[in-house]
């Protein structure tokens, strides 16, 4: 197990030309601080290489992928073009702190949170000071579909979510004791936020304007 590692001030980027594109990957790995990095993913034919941190290797489609990792710290970036999302926890990663990055363009999501099978939970991490723009489908998403696995204890604060392609913010099925605080939430699509199927969440002190709606809550959300 890798920790206590410290990457910055690094470009990790693809040049349409020369230079391969290098993606982010914790898995199984805890404590550890990813700042002041560009992590850019060009829109070209080449095959990625990957900057890893993991028994093994997996292809990547994030700018970030944190699979079953605690207590890392992953601030200061610029996070873009990736074809999936720019930051994607899964599985068991909890007690991590996202902050300070700027992610936009993302194929799918800015900043994604899913929980595993078998009741397998992704809990107590913390997103604050992000700025999040056009992402095709929402800044920041959560949940799992089938509900063995979800969010739990997740905080979103100071954070501003805007331009896109359907939600600021979605929260889905089995995500539990989301806050949400002091964001600015504008100009999306479809909603700022979207709570479908999640309880004990609470929305606070937030900017929200400029969306087709303002908040969503549906099936059940409490």
């Amino acid at each position: 197990m890798i920790q206590k590692l410290l990457i910055w001030n690094k470009i990790i980027y693809l040049q349409l030309k020369r230079i391969l594109t290098y993606f982010v990957v914790l898995l199984h790995i805890n404590s550890n601080i990813l700042s002041l990095n560009s992590m850019l993913k060009s829109q070209t034919n080449y095959t990625p290489k990957s900057l890893t941190f993991l028994h093994g290797t997996q292809a990547v489609k994030d700018g970030i992928f944190i699979y079953s990792s605690n207590y890392n710290q992953i601030g200061n970036n610029e996070i873009e073009l990736n074809r999936y999302a720019g930051i994607h926890l899964y599985y068991k990663s909890r007690y991590n702190h996202i902050y300070n990055n700027t992610i936009l363009s993302n194929e799918v999501y800015g900043i994604v949170l899913h929980g595993g099978s078998i009741s397998v939970w992704c809990n107590y991490n913390i997103i604050s000071n992000n700025t999040i723009f056009n992402n095709g489908w929402s800044g920041i998403a959560t949940g799992y579909e089938d509900g063995s696995g979800g969010i739990d204890n997740l905080t979103i604060k100071n954070s501003t979510i805007y331009g896109n392609g359907h939600y600021g913010i979605f929260i889905h099925a089995y995500s539990y004791n989301v806050t949400i605080e002091e964001c600015i939430i504008y100009n999306n699509s479809e909603a700022g936020v979207y709570l479908q199927q999640s309880d004990k969440n609470q929305i606070n002190r937030n900017t929200i304007y400029s969306n087709e709606k303002g908040i969503v809550v549906i099936n059940g959300s409490k």
